[in-house]
C-alpha cells in the first residue's frame, strides 16, 4: 500500500509531497523497473546481474533518500536486486 507524506520547512515554508510505496500499482511499477535495469538505465551493474541471474528479482518500492551534505530529499526506487526463493512462482508475478 502506498502512503504519502508532505515535508514542510518550519523556516521558508518550503513544501514537498512525497509518496512511499507503490500501492495497487506495485507490479506494474515493478514490470517497468524490471526492464529498465535490464536495458541498463539504471546502471550497468544492475544490467550484469540480470544477465547473470536471469530470474533475478528488483525491489520497485519507493524509498525516502536524504543527502546530508545538501540536505535534498528524494523518493526514489530502491532496486535492491535479490535472486527470489522460488524463481518460477516469482517470474509469473512480474509477468
Amino acid at each position: 500500500m502506498g502512503m504519502g507524506y508532505t515535508l514542510v520547512c518550519p523556516k521558508c515554508g518550503y513544501s514537498r509531497n512525497l509518496f512511499m510505496g507503490c500501492g495497487i500499482m506495485y507490479y506494474e511499477v515493478l514490470r517497468e523497473k524490471t526492464g529498465e535495469a535490464k536495458r541498463g538505465e539504471h546502471g550497468p551493474r544492475l544490467a550484469q546481474l540480470f544477465e547473470e541471474y536471469p530470474n533475478g528479482c528488483i525491489d520497485a518500492m519507493n524509498n525516502l533518500y536524504y543527502c546530508p551534505e545538501c540536505r535534498a530529499v528524494a523518493c526514489e526506487s530502491s532496486l535492491d536486486f535479490y535472486k527470489p526463493k522460488n524463481p518460477e512462482r516469482d517470474a509469473e508475478d512480474v509477468m
